[in-house]
């Protein structure tokens, strides 16, 4: 039913003229829609010994979930203990040992839902559901296994890390880092870095055992480190309370974040910085590594955290999370990162050139995208007390470091 302009001039006066247009032409969609439905062809499910699944042990285990069968085991009985101690357990018509192995399938590996359900012998939707569930599950699990660590245990890890690098009083390291998705339904732009990528940030601070003990995800990828930092409740839990570090400890962080008693970054190489800065610089660099290692341990872990497809931000989110968790559930049983080959994640071209630039960018900003300008850390006026206090003493801490590695570098050349 084609109508030219002056038919439709005509028709503009007459409504019933009208609406009878408007419901020829919902009448040919609604049509048009119920044909394509009808083509569709329904799901068939493929006949899978599932038996196999629970059978399989040894480095065949470990090479398709990226964890050996006794961790797996381990990890079985802590979900399924959170979940009946919460009264979240489902009634599922599989065993909990095939719903967490659809899980974990998505999460550890790059394969489709369509793949997974063909490898399972179920529906898409079926593992969209186990994934959905286990994803929440170990979101709503983070609390127990990523914790501030203790004083018992900071002074264990400040003395790691001596040992390690030489650098003292460090607890932890921290560092941003990206994960690139498709593009949101909601605010694309904000999700746009500075590399013309869409990506969601993190932000973690790692122990000596590579261990997480700080995490904060879900900022959008076009907010700099120093800006999640000022967002994150660990800014103002740093200068608000004085039982999360001892004086003598802090953590360190790079040119990204603002100097203070508790974060400790490296000096501005401006050409011109003495002997005992550049040393300074050198052993807070190597120390601070920790926080990159354990970022490419969990993407090699978890390949989809390079890239994530999916245009629902909150299940970007949980996946997340539920990566870093079980990367600590792994760590914390003593098994390092697979050493077999584990096929990269399909990345935008974009994406990966920005991991390359990222360590770059952060040592080319000017003062104002440091942070020096607004003072990022804390939600606060300029002239807010205990920033102020908190930027003097940590130029007088870091100077006292920097003078004692000093004298230590030069009494290892003497011998």
């Amino acid at each position: 039913m084609a109508l030219n302009l002056r038919e439709l001039q005509l028709l503009v006066d007459d409504e019933d003229a009208v609406f009878a247009v408007i419901q020829h032409h919902l009448n040919v969609l609604a049509a048009v829609l119920d044909d394509q439905w009808r083509e569709y062809p329904p799901w068939v499910k493929v006949g899978v010994n599932v038996e196999d699944w629970q059978a399989m042990e040894g480095l065949a285990f470990q090479r398709h979930f990226r964890m050996s069968r006794e961790v797996f085991d381990v990890l079985h009985q802590k979900i399924e203990t959170h979940l009946r101690e919460t009264g979240k357990m489902h009634r599922e018509q599989t065993d909990f040992d095939l719903c967490l192995m659809m899980g974990l399938w998505i999460i550890m590996n790059m394969d489709t839902f369509k793949n997974t359900a063909l490898l399972f012998g179920v529906s898409p939707g079926v593992v969209l559901y186990h994934y959905k569930y286990i994803i929440e599950t170990l979101r709503d699990m983070a609390p127990d296994f990523i914790q501030w660590p203790s004083p018992e245990e900071r002074q264990v890890i400040k003395d790691n890390f001596y040992h390690i690098g030489g650098y003292p009083g460090v607890v932890g390291c921290i560092d941003g880092m990206h994960s690139f998705v498709t593009a949101p339904l909601d605010e694309a732009p904000a999700y746009t870095n500075r590399h013309h990528s869409y990506s969601i940030l993190s932000q973690a601070v790692v122990d000596d055992q590579l261990l997480v003990r700080d995490l904060y995800v879900g900022e959008p990828g076009s907010l700099h480190d120093s800006r999640m930092f000022r967002r994150s409740p660990l800014s103002s839990n740093l200068l608000e309370n004085p039982a999360l570090l001892a004086p003598d400890e802090h953590i360190l962080g790079d040119g990204a974040y603002i100097l203070t008693d508790k974060v400790i970054i490296p000096y501005d190489d401006n050409g011109r910085l003495t002997p005992a800065q550049l040393n300074h610089n050198r052993v807070l660099s190597g120390v601070r590594s920790h926080v990159e290692n354990a970022f490419c341990y969990v993407k090699m872990r978890f390949p989809r955290l390079k890239y994530f497809r999916s245009i629902v931000m909150e299940y970007a989110v949980d996946h997340i999370v539920s990566c870093f968790v079980l990367h600590n559930i792994i760590t914390l049983e003593g098994e390092a990162a697979p050493v077999f080959d584990i096929p990269l994640a399909p990345v935008l071209p974009a994406a990966a050139q920005a991991e390359q630039l990222e360590e770059r960018d952060d040592n080319e900003m000017d003062d104002d995208e440091r942070g020096y300008g607004d003072f990022p850390n804390v939600p606060a006026e300029l002239d807010h007390p205990l920033l102020l206090e908190a930027r003097l003493n940590g130029e007088e801490k870091r100077e006292a470091i920097a003078f004692r590695l000093m004298q230590e570098h030069q009494d290892q050349e003497q011998e």
